[in-house]
């Protein structure tokens, strides 16, 4: 499903990613052939270096500037506290549109989101807007210690231990407490005066006391002792026995702050753990997203819709999936960032030609020939050398070193698709794997494609490519594929067309990739060129490249991100 194409000083091969070097404790594991047994990476994640907060972001949500101390997440958006005026600024994640008027500052404190939240003044008085504004009238203008937002639900904490919910969580709830949090719906609970925990709103827990603090996640709650040591019941993550200062839960992961230095741990299918090794000034955690302020009053985020790339040098090849990447440096070392797409710690240990990876897994093609893989829908590596394999949604074809003909292996259930499974017989130049649909290229040039029709609608159909046509080069997106004609170097695709991402292009090109609703090439003169669906803003970055990748499995609605390379390994990174 790649279409990267380097010139002849590089080598060249499948997609490819990036991310940190591995911590000492950490110690990827994979599988090669011989075929090793599956692993999968620890729970608890070290955190990324400070050294990495200057790598390219890839964020789906365009952040505030500025200097800001203080923040909250909610899900819808994102508000934070101006440090100069203490006024609120917000932001919505996706499409999400700011619904409700906000209130005059300044602040000290922020809950919620552009929609619905509160805020409280310097006289601890409480301010709410939108569908919690009940909240507001039920506190009385009494000085308030804490608030917490459940979309239209909401609880304060006031002085004397006295607790006052609005909404579904009034129902049930203590009347007095020494802490409280709530959780999108997994309900809310509360520290008693009597140091025990309790839980209503459909949220039950197995904690016991005595308890300071506590934090709700999705799947389960954390709670902290008297010495700030954690204890946790009902995540789908075992967490070590540690300390914190602050802790809060999210989907299915945790962060907190021990001397105001942050911290996560659970699991991050998303990146929401792979947090920078600084102290914060706040932090906040909902769903599967973390956001943080730094000493320099900068907000950033890491998770769903927010990941950062690589370092802008030393690459020969860049690919990007949803959520996660991978580059292959001109060391040949293997490294992936945003949710590292399944490997363990981010960095492939030893020297590569060619990667190639999806949200969960992937695989590298060793000088030797031998694959490397990881993940478990990848675990039945092909025991002999290779010319090169292309990773797709939890299924890799490859082409044998020997006589070029081409196979493919899933271990993943609902992949074991026959159609994708048994490709033609014959030699191939190269071959390439999306969705539903696989392709490789011919000796002489010709496109040969095979695969299912996974929907019953007739535009997800598969197309026989042009038999009329030759092609030097190929690339396999969502449900279509782009390939670059042997003479005039024009680009031509093929498959499903929704926004005329199959819109043949007049060259000459030297390089060409298909996404989910979008395709780019690189034109000879290096500019990028891309069409299909355009969302605004849209923003290519400039300049010459030789190879280009464009975002796998995003969301339609959303602008793809779009990376080029140059012919010094310098990465560029933009969106259309």
């Amino acid at each position: 499903m790649r279409g990267l194409i380097v010139p002849a000083l590089l080598l060249f091969g499948c997609a490819a990613k990036v991310v940190r070097a591995p911590a000492a404790s950490e110690s990827p594991v994979v599988k090669s052939a011989p075929a090793a047994s599956a692993s999968s990476a620890s729970p608890e994640t070290a955190p990324v270096k400070e050294s990495e907060v200057s790598a390219l972001s890839l964020s789906q949500v365009q952040l505030p500037t500025g200097s800001f101390k203080h923040l909250s997440l909610g899900s819808r958006g994102l508000c934070a506290l101006r440090e100069s005026d203490g006024s609120i600024v917000c932001v919505g994640f996706g499409e999400t549109e700011q619904v409700a008027e906000l209130p005059r500052g300044p602040f000290v404190e922020v809950a919620g989101d552009g929609a619905a939240g509160c805020a409280i003044d310097a006289a601890r008085k409480l301010r709410c807007w939108g569908a919690v504004s009940e909240l507001e009238t039920l506190v009385k203008g009494r000085a308030i210690q804490k608030v917490v937002l459940r979309s239209e639900d909401g609880c304060a904490l006031l002085s004397g231990a006295k607790l006052v919910c609005a909404g579904e969580l009034a129902k049930d709830a203590p009347k007095q407490a020494l802490d409280v949090d709530t959780q999108g719906s997994s309900g809310a609970c509360a520290v008693l005066q009597s140091h025990q925990p309790f839980c209503w709103s459909f949220h039950k827990t197995q904690l016991s006391g005595p308890l300071e603090k506590i934090a709700v996640a999705g799947w389960g709650d954390c709670g902290l002792d008297r010495q700030g040591m954690v204890a946790c019941t009902g995540t789908n993550t075992q967490i070590a026995a540690q300390r914190f200062d602050e802790l809060r839960g999210g989907f299915n992961h945790f962060c907190g702050t021990e001397n105001g230095k942050l911290r996560c741990i659970g699991l991050a299918d998303f990146g929401e753990t792979l947090v920078p090794n600084v102290t914060v000034r706040a932090f906040d955690v909902k769903g599967r997203r973390t956001c943080w302020i730094g000493l320099d009053g900068a907000l950033a985020c890491a998770g769903e819709g927010f990941f950062v790339g690589p370092q802008a040098s030393g690459v020969r090849e860049i690919t990007v999936v949803e959520e996660c990447g991978c580059t292959l440096g001109t060391d040949g070392a293997v490294r992936c960032f945003g949710n590292r797409c399944g490997l363990p710690g981010g960095v492939l240990e030893g020297t590569f030609k060619s990667v190639s990876a999806d949200k969960s897994s992937g695989c590298a093609l060793g000088l030797d020939g031998r694959a490397s893989c990881w993940g478990e829908d990848l675990a039945s590596v092909p025991q002999e050398k290779l010319a090169s394999i292309d990773v797709g949604l939890a299924i890799a074809c490859y082409r044998r070193e020997a006589d070029g003909t081409v196979g493919c292996f899933t271990d993943a259930d609902f992949r074991r698709k026959p159609e994708l499974l048994t490709p033609p017989r014959g030699r191939f130049d190269s071959v390439e794997i999306g969705i539903t649909w696989a392709c490789g290229l011919r000796p002489n040039g010709a496109a040969e494609c095979w695969g299912y029709k996974e929907y019953s609608d007739d535009e997800y159909e598969l197309k026989p490519a042009p038999k009329d046509q030759r092609f030097n080069r190929l690339s396999v997106g969502y449900n279509h594929i782009c390939a670059i004609t042997k003479d005039a170097r024009d680009a031509v695709c093929w498959g499903r067309d929704r926004f005329g991402e199959t819109k043949p292009q007049q060259g000459p090109f030297i390089a060409i990739d298909a996404g989910e609703v979008k395709s780019c090439a690189v034109r000879e003169s290096g500019e990028l060129l891309c069409w299909g669906r355009e969302d605004a803003p849209r923003s290519l970055p400039q300049g010459r490249f030789v190879s280009v990748a464009v975002e796998k499995y995003n969301d339609e609605r959303k602008a793809a991100i779009v990376c080029g390379v140059r012919e010094g390994g310098e990465v560029a990174c933009g969106r259309y």
